[in-house]
């Protein structure tokens, strides 16, 4: 996967996975020579109240859009 960019948007109350799972699978994916983001938001496991997941995915694809 070398230089795939990648984002993992993970809630921070997500009932499904456990705490360090987006963590565990970043560094899987760095591994594998990946670009990874990691954003972290105070959300569950679905999309997040306050638009964080959306505001994310939005801000991580202008850094690619600027590239």
């Amino acid at each position: 996967m070398p230089a795939k960019r990648i984002l993992i948007v993970a809630g921070k109350r997500d009932e499904r996975r456990r705490h360090d799972d987006a963590a565990v699978l970043a560094e899987q994916l760095h591994s594998a020579e990946a670009i990874v983001s990691l954003h972290v938001i105070d959300a569950g496991h679905g999309w997040a109240q306050d638009d964080g997941d959306i505001a994310s995915a939005r801000s991580w694809l202008a850094t690619l859009a600027a590239a």
